[in-house]
C-alpha cells in the first residue's frame, strides 16, 4: 500500500544539551527567520526544501489537562483537524510569518525541549515547498 506523503504531518523530536548547539532555537529570533525563512532536510537521493510558518514556546500537557496536544496530531489528518493545528500553531506562533498551509501541504514540526517552563518544548513548523532529487556535486575545475 502506498500513501502519499503530502497529506502526512510528521513531528522531528531531538534532544540537546542545556547548554548545547540545537539550531531550531535560533528561529526564536525573528531576524533569523527572515534571513532563512527555509530549510532542508537530505537524505541520499532526495531534498526537501520547507518553508516555515510558525515559531512557538509550548510544553507537554499534564495528564488531566484538557489543553490542545499538537504532539498527537500527526500523520493523515481530516481537513478539520488540519486547520485546527494550523491555527493553533498560528495562534502561538512568536511572530507572524505571513504564511498559512492549505489542507494536503506536507507539515513538518521540529520539536526540541526548551527550559522556559516545566515540560518544555521550542517548535519550529514548516510545509514542503519542494521534493527533488539531490543534485551531484559540480566537479571541482582549476
Amino acid at each position: 500500500m502506498t500513501i502519499s506523503l503530502t497529506f502526512l504531518h510528521h513531528f522531528i523530536r531531538y534532544y540537546r544539551i542545556k547548554q548545547g548547539f540545537c539550531l531550531n532555537l535560533y528561529y526564536k529570533d525573528v531576524r533569523f527567520w527572515q534571513e532563512n525563512p527555509t530549510f532542508s532536510f537530505d537524505t541520499l537521493d532526495k531534498r526537501q526544501q520547507f518553508e516555515v510558518f510558525a515559531v512557538l514556546e509550548s510544553r507537554v500537557q499534564a495528564e488531566k489537562e484538557s489543553s490542545f496536544r499538537y504532539y498527537e496530531q500527526c500523520g493523515v489528518l481530516t481537513a478539520p483537524a488540519h486547520a485546527e493545528l494550523m491555527s493553533w500553531l498560528i495562534d502561538h506562533s512568536l511572530y507572524d510569518t505571513g504564511v498559512v498551509p492549505r489542507y494536503g501541504n506536507h507539515i513538518v514540526i521540529l520539536s526540541t525541549c526548551s527550559y522556559h517552563t516545566a515540560d518544555g518544548r521550542f517548535l519550529v513548523a514548516a510545509q514542503k515547498v519542494h521534493d527533488g532529487p539531490v543534485k551531484d556535486p559540480q566537479p571541482e575545475t582549476h
